[in-house]
């Protein structure tokens, strides 16, 4: 048996005994050929590529959730029957902070008020 045959059989054995290899980040695994797993390492650029595209997601998924939870708060002050865009969210949440940033200045007056009078 040849060296590239008695490689092959050996790489065939650790096939069927795994199905997937364990990797550190830096190895990827390519689809098998056969029976035969083939391993290649990521280039440096790809791997780099790879961690952004993964940090991407992490932003969209945090931004998504906090979009929701400001849903959630804001439920029934958006414009029913709209779509309720990202803006329109927005907005919405701007609005409703600067009544509330009011109410605190009105209250802080009559408060002041009656410790005058008081």
């Amino acid at each position: 048996m040849s060296n590239e045959q008695q490689r092959s059989a050996m790489l065939s054995r650790g096939a069927r005994k795994r199905s997937s290899i364990s990797t550190d980040g830096r190895l990827i695994e390519l689809r098998p050929k056969g029976t035969v797993v083939v391993v290649a390492s990521a280039s440096p650029t790809e791997f780099k590529r790879k961690q952004h595209a993964q940090a991407q997601k992490q932003q969209r998924d945090r931004l998504k959730a906090a979009l929701d939870r400001m849903a959630h708060v804001l439920e029934g002050r958006v414009h029913a029957g709209t779509s309720g865009t990202k803006a329109e969210l927005v907005e919405a949440a701007v609005e409703y902070i600067q009544s509330l940033q009011g109410e605190i200045a009105q209250l802080r007056v009559a408060l002041g008020a009656r410790h005058a009078t008081g």
